[in-house]
């Protein structure tokens, strides 16, 4: 690679970057921008580096989904929580969710105590799926009626974000128009009660 061409990817990783953390610099007094953050994205670019310009522009754009995902399910997860234990109490999860459910809940509990990483919250729910949250909802609709619309309405709402959720999560480029699609679900999702 000549030094031009290497500046040239240099100037293009780098705005890649800001592309990419574009919503975070709009918030950067709630990121506690520091020395530590400085090193950890020198690392981040350091390591960059390696892959293929073209790998570097698709991560980029399926940033937005990963973000929107991310925030998506785990917001879930706390209504979920939030809506059980104000209806049912603390012992909903063992009084409320499936006994299957539960059981793959410890498999992956005990798989992730067992690796040299474990860094999820004890909160069972963390280990669950898109669409064990969609059973535990539909299973006990009741308590959440007040907060959607009816339970076809979840059940074809979550399993439409989950089938992009699952190409976004084995690291596939979706096209615009399913970036779109994923975008407009969770807008839908948020605002037609």
């Amino acid at each position: 690679m000549s030094n031009n061409q290497n500046k040239e990817f240099q100037i293009d990783l780098f705005l890649s970057r800001i592309q990419r953390t574009q919503n975070d610099i709009q918030q950067l007094e709630h990121l506690g921008f520091s020395l530590d953050n400085l090193q950890k994205e020198s690392k981040t670019i350091e390591i960059l580096q390696s892959f293929p310009e073209e790998l570097l522009k698709e991560s980029t754009d399926m940033s937005d989904c990963y973000q929107i995902l991310y925030c998506f399910e785990n917001d879930l997860r706390k209504v979920i929580n939030d809506v059980m234990y104000e209806s049912v109490g603390i012992n909903w999860w063992e009084q409320c969710v499936r006994p299957k459910i539960r059981e793959d809940v410890v498999r992956n509990q005990t798989a992730e105590q067992n690796s040299v990483y474990y860094s999820r919250k004890e909160d069972p729910l963390y280990f669950t799926t898109l669409g064990d949250l969609k059973e535990i909802i539909i299973d006990n609709y009741a308590h959440f009626e007040n907060y959607f619309r009816s339970k076809p309405f979840v059940t074809e709402l979550l399993f439409q974000i989950n089938r992009l959720r699952v190409a976004v999560g084995h690291n596939s480029m979706l096209e615009d128009m399913d970036i779109d699609a994923l975008k407009q679900l969770i807008e839908r999702w948020y605002t037609v009660k």
